[in-house]
């Protein structure tokens, strides 16, 4: 059998991914969007209240 032209770590072993390498990948996916989404859910839940034409709400946000 011809060698891999694109030989990546993940791809060394027997079958084809080292072992724990897409529970690791799917562990930092789920870790991103929840992170996401705790970042932007207050802002969309702003966008929806002045969508329907109500006042903005006030934020109790600290900056620093």
């Amino acid at each position: 059998m011809p060698p891999r032209a694109w030989t990546t770590p993940a791809s060394t072993t027997i079958y084809g991914t080292r072992p724990g390498y897409d529970t690791l990948f799917f562990l930092t996916l789920i870790s991103l969007i929840t992170t996401l989404h705790d970042r932007w859910r207050p802002v969309h839940e702003v966008h929806e209240v002045l969508s329907r034409g109500e006042p903005a709400p006030v934020l109790d946000v600290e900056r620093g």
